[in-house]
């Protein structure tokens, strides 16, 4: 009992790192507290947020970037970049 009370305490006491890492790395005995506590489905949801997240920093460390999808309008539109000298570069023109 005390356990799951420091557990309890540890949670409602954490930050987001420290939830997340809570979370993540709980035991199979913490993790049935936290499901009593919190319930299956928040538990659930916050344990896929705290994958997504942790799957998105891995990506940023690998140098990976998201991709980004245009769709240009009907009135036309361009696609520009900047290039290192900080100048503008057309890259698409949809007239």
């Amino acid at each position: 009992m005390t356990d799951e009370r420091s557990l309890i305490a540890r949670l409602e006491a954490a930050n987001t790192d420290e939830l997340a890492e809570l979370i993540l790395n709980a035991s199979d005995a913490e993790e049935k507290v936290l499901r009593i506590y919190l319930g299956n489905e928040r538990f659930r949801r916050m344990r896929n947020f705290v994958l997504r997240r942790e799957m998105a920093r891995d990506d940023r460390r690998r140098g990976k970037r998201p991709n980004i999808v245009i769709i240009p309008g009907m009135l036309g539109c361009e696609l520009s970049s900047l290039n290192r000298r900080q100048q503008q570069e057309s890259l698409w023109l949809s007239p």
